[in-house]
């Protein structure tokens, strides 16, 4: 949304990979300001978050951070500050995995050859080679060593939490029957009515009864979405929960080509029909078996972790400093008034800023109040550094509210602001679509052609250049080769 965050993507990238080796030499909270967008800072901390009273500390986000320098160069600039919320939720949720790595006496052993494999991932990661690493390293005043040791510490924590949720599972049986059930499948057709359409449902059976073919009942009678194919739910497993238990345990309960009675469940009445089934027995059955005794033991480990951390979580005493993070996870929340109150706090210390100008509109408007949304956009127009994406969010808004007059005016502003940016003009030519103004849409369209030829045309001449480069460099390696040839014969 602002053009501070585009201009300096990668500048932002490196210095996160950079910040990673340094071990946190340039951390603090300047160098999260200057991820803000600078600007000044009334109420500056010395950490980030609190959890349960232990801090987070601007060293610990960056160090989460730095995980997402790959994607940050090609992120909308609106996408930014989730990324530092994510980041930030990272460390709070490990911080508190920690606490009870300590609480409950956890011990973990990183080895030398764990450092081996995660510098060579990081390597290719970022593609840096030996080189560049040792040309960061010299620059930040560190060894390899230093470094490594760094690098086992960081990894310490993922081996502790590994071996505390370990713990935490316990021991998992899944037995053969848990197997059998995971396995076997049925396709069953159904006929639904509502409860107090019963009589519909007795008419249904009796045609069936008839010998009239179950399919074309359904499409006369039946009232659920599967109508239309003819009552077919397709294969699915004892864990159908989609269907309800009563209609699973019917269908299992039925052979192949078998018409269930009228039974209830599901706020309504059913017929079941079985078509085909897939049973526990024969050769791929058994290939397979070992395959799906994994996936279950990953399934009910994956839920017995996530029901202790929501237990976890639910008791933690978590306060995020830091106005516009905090007033993003209010977001994600639906606490609508304390994330409005959060971003204007995050404009009266950093004034100018147009990301949360824009984010504190979004507040608005997902908390009804349109009016004080566009307020705030045209504040940040007159106040606030900004880009295209203002002008988009405003005309937006106002399409939003059917005044299709100020949309158009603000969109054709975002237009002209967005310059050669391809993905501006591809949302503004989508919006003139949904609005009706194909004339407009066809605008946006040539621009994005423009765009394009533009590209290619530079694309194309940055190629010709690159072949006369080798071109000239083969005809002066020929030169040199012809020279020393004729120093040879003489």
């Amino acid at each position: 949304m602002h053009s501070f965050f585009r201009k300096n993507k990668k500048i932002i990238v490196w210095f996160v990979v950079i910040s990673f080796i340094f071990g946190g030499a340039l951390m603090g909270f300047g160098a999260y300001n200057f991820l803000r967008g600078g600007g000044s800072q009334t109420q500056a901390t010395s950490y980030m978050a609190q959890v349960n009273k232990e801090p987070v500390t601007f060293n610990e986000f960056y160090a989460k951070y730095q995980q997402y320098a790959s994607i940050l160069t090609d992120a909308p600039a609106d996408m930014l500050l989730m990324y530092q919320y994510q980041a930030l939720n990272e460390v709070i949720q490990n911080k508190l995995l920690m606490q009870e790595v300590k609480n409950e006496k956890i011990t973990a052993t990183v080895t030398d050859e764990d450092v081996d494999q995660y510098i060579a991932d990081f390597k290719a990661n970022y593609g840096i080679d030996d080189a560049k690493i040792d040309e960061l390293l010299a620059d930040a005043e560190m060894d390899m060593a230093t470094w490594r040791s760094n690098i086992k510490e960081a990894l310490q924590e993922p081996k502790l939490i590994e071996n505390l949720l370990d713990k935490v599972t316990g021991e998992i049986t899944i037995t053969d029957q848990d197997i059998i059930n995971e396995y076997e499948e049925v396709r069953a057709s159904t006929i639904f009515v509502k409860t107090e359409d019963k009589a519909k449902i007795e008419e249904a059976l009796t045609k069936l009864k008839a010998g009239e073919d179950f399919a074309e009942v359904a499409k006369a009678y039946s009232q659920n979405q599967a109508a239309a194919n003819g009552g077919d739910l397709g294969f699915f497993n004892r864990d159908g929960a989609a269907y309800g238990e009563e209609v699973v345990n019917k269908a299992f309960s039925l052979d192949v080509g078998q018409v269930s009675d009228i039974f209830e469940a599901n706020d309504g009445y059913y017929i079941v029909e079985v078509t085909d089934k897939k049973v526990a027995e024969g050769e791929d059955f058994e290939a397979d078996k070992e395959d799906i005794r994994t996936r279950l033991l990953t399934l009910r480990k994956s839920q017995i972790q996530n029901d202790w951390f929501e237990d976890l979580l639910a008791e933690a005493k978590i306060e995020i400093k830091i106005p516009e993070l905090a007033g993003y996870k209010a977001m994600t929340k639906g606490n609508f008034d304390q994330a409005i109150n959060k971003f204007k706090e995050a404009i009266e210390n950093v004034p100018g800023n147009g990301v949360f100008y824009s984010y504190l509109a979004q507040a608005y408007k997902e908390n009804g109040q349109v009016d004080k949304a566009i307020e705030t956009y045209q504040e940040a127009i007159a106040d606030a550094t900004i880009d295209w994406e203002i002008y988009y969010d405003l005309g937006w808004t106002y399409k939003e509210i059917d005044d299709k007059e100020n949309a158009v005016a603000n969109m054709k502003i975002a237009s002209e602001e967005a310059g050669d940016e391809k993905y501006a003009h591809d949302r503004i030519m989508k919006a003139y679509e949904s609005m009706g103004y194909k004339d407009l849409a066809l605008q946006e369209q040539a621009i994005i052609d423009d765009i394009e030829a533009k590209a290619q045309a530079e694309a194309e001449k940055q190629a010709a250049e690159l072949e006369a480069q080798d071109k000239a460099a083969a005809e002066a390696r020929n030169q040199e080769e012809t020279g020393s040839t004729e120093t040879d014969t003489n």
